[in-house]
């Protein structure tokens, strides 16, 4: 989520995406119509197809699917999880993604993930840490963060 006033203050947008401190965004999906500042971005973005115009109509299937028209998927997971959150950091030459369960229920999943790499799972309160195969199942208690860290 990026609250409009970065299209104009602090954001760089050209066609590749909307650049704001170190992030790359590809896509912006719109809910509504932005302040009327953020109209040089719109229209840079709207130029090279890279706004997903949102409705209530608009289903979860429907809005994955223009999405991945865009950008080919970073992450998979099998089977899918309404409840499952994905975020992609890259810090350095290193890829980690961190993985939390919206949920109260227990989840389990496999990925396939963009990034190659030896995977370790991350307890960060812990500090404790135990490697994944790239088939191996994840489990999320509800409510659980981990991170996956490949090396």
């Amino acid at each position: 989520y990026l609250e409009a006033r970065h299209l104009w203050e602090d954001a760089h947008v050209d066609d590749e995406g909307i650049h704001l401190a170190g992030m790359c965004y590809r896509v912006l999906i719109l809910e509504e119509d932005p302040p009327a500042q953020a109209a040089p971005a719109i229209e840079t973005l709207t130029k090279v197809g890279r706004i997903i115009r949102w409705k209530e109509s608009t289903t979860a299937g429907e809005l994955v699917a223009q999405i991945d028209k865009l950008i080919p998927p970073d992450v998979q997971a099998m089977p899918e999880s309404p409840n499952l959150r994905v975020r992609h950091v890259r810090k350095g030459d290193r890829d980690y993604y961190l993985l939390f369960n919206e949920g109260a229920g227990d989840i389990e999943f496999r990925l396939t993930l963009s990034a190659k790499g030896r995977r370790v799972l991350l307890d960060p309160m812990s500090g404790q840490g135990a490697a994944v195969s790239d088939a191996g199942p994840i489990q999320l208690a509800g409510h659980m963060m981990r991170v996956l860290a490949l090396a």
